[in-house]
């Protein structure tokens, strides 16, 4: 078991994807909050408890280092969120062409973003239950 102390150094190059994907995030971010369709103020509503997420995850990141899986599962949801955020989820050009093509009804488009607090959720797992299984806090191998 460790002990903790004798915790493993997460290596440099562990933070090249971490950082591009936080990069890539933060254009876009900055890109749609400028004048979304349906201002500012609902976006951050939308998109800030995801915001609240990454902060969350960078401020842990040397202690407990999330696997590179991990990250990239927290980039797609944020796109979800800013793309709800941006147009609103009952709104969104994609939904409304799903619908038209599909012949889906309102909530059949609104079924995958209901369950947008799933990944959030899983996360919260992910490291308490790593260190049940392996005692560890290092990066992952």
């Amino acid at each position: 078991m460790n002990q903790g102390s004798s915790m493993t150094p997460v290596p440099l190059s562990y933070f090249r994807v971490p950082l591009v994907l936080l990069c890539i995030v933060a254009v876009v971010c900055i890109a749609t909050v400028i004048d979304p369709p349906t201002g500012r103020l609902r976006w951050l509503l939308e998109v800030g408890p995801g915001l609240a997420g990454i902060f969350v995850l960078i401020v842990i990141f040397r202690r407990f280092p999330m696997s590179h899986m991990v990250y990239y599962c927290v980039f797609l949801h944020m796109f979800i969120l800013i793309y709800g955020g941006y147009y609103t989820y009952a709104e969104t050009p994609l939904g409304n062409w799903a619908k038209e093509v599909f012949g889906f009804s309102h909530r059949h488009t609104q079924k995958f973003t209901d369950n947008k607090t799933y990944l959030p959720g899983q996360l919260a797992q992910a490291k308490p239950l790593r260190l049940a299984e392996f005692g560890t806090v290092g990066p992952p191998r």
